[in-house]
């Protein structure tokens, strides 16, 4: 029997495939990438809003790359949606899974429509 071989995709945030017995893709993981300067941590503050982004679950709503090239944001210690709270920073809607609201792109672009 030959041993499963990886398949590599290019693209960020791609699936990575093993091939199976019959060469078949099987879905191992996906590939998430973090700033280089929060690697090690999973919230992260806006200081222009005051919300805060959970990095694992962060969506194109959250603008994390335009954020980092702002440099307006905080990170916390012990790294905990508590202490960002501590600190008087709100949950964002479309990443943390909080309600409060409707996301601030939605709101300003008036795209939100109730169902």
């Amino acid at each position: 029997m030959v041993p499963p071989t990886a398949v590599r995709v290019g693209r960020k945030n791609q699936p990575s495939f093993v091939r199976g017995p019959f060469g078949a893709p099987e879905l191992l993981s996906v590939f998430v990438s973090r700033p280089t300067r929060f690697e090690h941590n999973q919230y992260v503050g806006d200081k222009r809003n005051r919300f805060v982004h959970d990095l694992d679950a962060a969506t194109d709503v959250c603008a994390i790359d335009e954020l980092m090239a702002s440099e307006q944001f905080a990170a916390f210690g012990p790294d905990s949606l508590a202490e960002a709270r501590n600190r008087g920073y709100k949950p964002h809607p479309a990443c943390t899974g909080r309600s409060g609201g409707v996301s601030p792109a939605v709101a300003t672009t008036g795209d939100h429509t109730e169902g």
